[in-house]
């Protein structure tokens, strides 16, 4: 209690400075929301650590030019990473505090991470196989793929249940799709508009990601009940 002497609450790991335990289900309320959004954000940040990794990887063994440019890796992580962490740190959240933090990080980044690597890859790959001069829409193509490959993993990372969060996600989509409708934004972020052949490319290796993304997010969500009721 705030009211006790200064020993006392110099000793204690909680003080109530109003003297009402009334506000200790927000406190743990409060508690629970911070952590739970720490490891939500901890997700996307190692999420893009692992798909980075893969990929400077990948293209160092098979001795490639890079699938993108600083300026497509400045627009994918802004949008996927950056603005993003904000709605993933102050978003409601009522899970309960769990051991095994790292452990379901990495559960979830490792896997997230390497789909969106493979995702891009093979944009890359198929992109220069059909277009094999035009290294400017590959890199399109692949600047593309893994946008949608990290807008996907946001949408599951985010649950969104209120109207604001929906609206946020819904912000970002238009905004990439403004960059790339407008020749400005388009030239300026160094994009080619991709035709349709490759357009169809895109959107079937992003759909094949968030489904298998989705697949497992529940496989993970169902390892973690049954290890709660061991």
């Amino acid at each position: 209690m705030g009211s006790v002497t200064e020993a006392f609450c110099a000793v204690a790991q909680l003080v109530l400075l109003s003297d009402n335990f009334s506000i200790l289900p927000m406190v743990i309320a409060e508690g629970r929301r911070v952590i739970a959004n720490i490891e939500r954000t901890a997700n996307l940040f190692v999420t893009k650590t692992a798909y980075v990794f893969a990929l400077a990887l990948a293209v160092g063994v098979a001795q490639v030019p890079f699938p993108f440019l600083p300026r497509h890796l400045t627009l994918v992580g802004s949008l996927t990473i950056g603005m993003p962490a904000l709605l993933l740190s102050l978003s409601r959240n009522t899970a309960r505090a769990q051991h095994g933090f790292i452990s379901r990080v990495l559960r979830f980044a490792i896997p997230a991470g390497g789909l969106a690597a493979a995702s891009t890859l093979i944009a890359y790959a198929l992109t220069r196989q059909i277009e094999p001069v035009n290294i400017s829409l590959a890199r399109t193509a692949s600047t593309l793929t893994l946008l949608g490959c990290g807008l996907s993993i946001l949408i599951l990372l985010a649950r969104s249940v209120t109207i604001w969060q929906r609206f946020f996600i819904a912000a970002l989509i238009i905004t990439a799709g403004v960059i790339i409708i407008n020749p400005f934004l388009r030239s300026f972020f160094a994009l080619a508009f991709p035709p349709a052949h490759i357009w169809v490319i895109i959107v079937i290796l992003v759909i094949t990601c968030f489904i298998l993304l989705k697949v497992t997010t529940r496989t993970l969500l169902v390892i973690d009940r049954i290890g709660e009721r061991g």
